[in-house]
């Protein structure tokens, strides 16, 4: 598993495969689909990519520099020469199954003409009916799920993200997008799973783009540095000006740095797909909820209402005026283990404060999956604000 060097957290994109077919413009790194700059060309028993894209792929613990015709690679702390370095359209290049497979001692197998690579310990499958659906992963699709990665230049590493697109969006007249913040252990499929689909079942009903964007680390509440209600007993850390916080300050630095992806991510899809900006929706559960609560309130013009679900952030340290008029929907489940009378009670505070809240109950609701027993309701929200 990768983590963060600076403050030991998992990075949420965590890649077990890499499929890889020379001549193509795209690779997979598990499901995702990865745009290559320059498609590989096949070699012997070997595909190579240029080391600008291999930098990509396993950043940030490889970097490279080239000595002629040779290339150093340093890759987990390990140093190699690589003197097959080939030239693909002008950029150096090596091959791939040497480098992660020879001289790093990951396990593959060939799909015929794809290189399967595993990143995660474990043999890939040499199955082959998974040729077709690898094909498949592989093309242009532009309808449905769509599996993506997004290279975040303040994190200078890959991360990824999930949409799905209707297949009548190119004839929406308002093109309104629904965005949902997967929890703490999660990531961009939570949501899809946990929905069992139901998610894009609606989206498609209704003509809704759905993006859920991977934070970059678990714990970084999408940027937010307000803890849920009741996590901590009191603020743990101060500042260099002694100012009392819940985060240390390197979680609060990479915090930002995950709050940077998502509006990076953000801004590519909403260009990407001509969203309508005043038809932004922001949804989350657990940490998602608590990032719906931050993001909504670090920049309220860009939603126009928000769902938070299964948590709440403690009631007492936001600056609630931010929030305005805004419309908001908490959701919240009689089983929650975070103990719903709790959240009740925050709730009655944040309202009291003039935010425009209202609060749904889903009774016998638990905490990952209340909120998928009321998407029609979701909708519906989003439709009458």
């Amino acid at each position: 598993m990768r983590v963060s060097k600076t403050t030991g957290r998992p990075y949420c994109f965590q890649p077990d495969r890499l499929y890889v077919s020379a001549g193509s413009s795209v690779l997979l790194m598990g499901k995702n689909q990865y745009e290559l700059a320059r498609p590989g060309k096949m070699g012997e028993d070997d595909i190579y990519l240029a080391l600008t894209d291999i930098c990509r792929l396993m950043a940030p613990d490889f970097t490279y520099r080239t000595e002629g015709e040779n290339a150093v690679i340093c890759f987990e702390g390990q140093t190699v020469q690589g003197t097959d370095v080939k030239n693909l359209d002008g950029e150096p290049a090596v091959g791939i199954r040497w480098l992660l497979c020879s001289v790093m001692g990951k396990d593959y197998c060939w799909h015929k003409d794809i290189l399967v690579i595993s990143l995660d310990g474990c043999r890939p499958d040499e199955n082959l009916d998974q040729i077709r659906v690898l094909k498949w992963k592989m093309s242009h699709k532009e309808m449905g799920d769509l599996y993506r990665t997004l290279w975040l230049c303040e994190a200078g590493m890959l991360n990824s993200y999930r949409l799905y697109v209707p297949t009548g969006w190119k004839y929406e007249k308002k093109k309104k997008m629904l965005i949902y913040l997967h929890g703490a252990g999660g990531d961009e499929n939570s949501g899809f799973e946990r929905s069992h689909n139901r998610i894009q079942y609606l989206a498609e009903k209704k003509g809704y783009l759905v993006l859920a964007p991977n934070s970059l680390v678990h714990r970084s509440n999408f940027g937010g540095t307000v803890p849920p209600s009741g996590l901590f007993a009191k603020p743990g850390f101060t500042d260099e000006q002694g100012n009392l916080q819940y985060y240390s300050q390197a979680d609060i630095e990479e915090n930002a740095v995950a709050q940077a992806g998502f509006y990076q991510i953000l801004d590519l899809v909403m260009k990407e797909y001509q969203v309508d900006p005043g038809y932004v929706f922001l949804m989350g559960n657990s940490m998602g909820g608590i990032g719906t609560f931050h993001l909504g309130g670090h920049r309220p013009e860009i939603f126009r209402g928000l769902i938070p679900c299964g948590a709440l952030p403690e009631p007492s340290v936001p600056d609630w005026k931010r929030y305005g008029s805004k419309p908001i929907l908490f959701i919240a489940g009689t089983e929650d283990h975070n103990g719903y009378e709790k959240m009740r009670a925050d709730f009655a505070y944040i309202a009291s404060q003039g935010v425009n809240i209202r609060m749904l109950t889903v009774g016998g609701g638990a905490h990952s999956d209340a909120w998928t027993m009321e998407l029609e309701t979701v909708f519906d929200f989003c439709e009458n604000i």
